[in-house]
């Protein structure tokens, strides 16, 4: 019987099988892996971006913020993102973007 409280090594994305890199050389894979962080460190960049400003819309709206609740944030997550979907970005509407998206609505 496993240990239900295991912690498992699935990746972030959601890839499979995380320590597999289907590559034939170590060069395209060392590329794969790098594509993979780069991709990876955008996420928690973006989440950082907009977890800071749903933060500060909460401030703005006079509800409570608890400084001991932020410990228990973590930019490192990736439920909103679609690994196995295809994204359409219209470039020159985003690059002409001067502030951030709307944000959802509090529910």
């Amino acid at each position: 019987i496993g240990d239900q409280n295991a912690k498992t090594d699935a990746h972030p994305l959601g890839l499979k099988e995380p320590r597999i890199i289907p590559c034939d050389s170590i060069e395209a894979q060392a590329d794969q892996a790098s594509c993979l962080n780069l991709v990876t460190n955008a996420i928690v960049v973006w989440n950082t971006v907009y977890m800071t400003a749903a933060l500060e819309n909460l401030r703005l709206k006079g509800e409570s913020v608890e400084e001991a609740d932020l410990v228990h944030l973590s930019p490192a997550r990736s439920e909103h993102v679609n690994p196995h979907g295809r994204y359409k970005f219209n470039l020159e509407e985003e690059l002409g973007r001067t502030t951030l998206r709307e944000l959802r609505p509090i529910e």
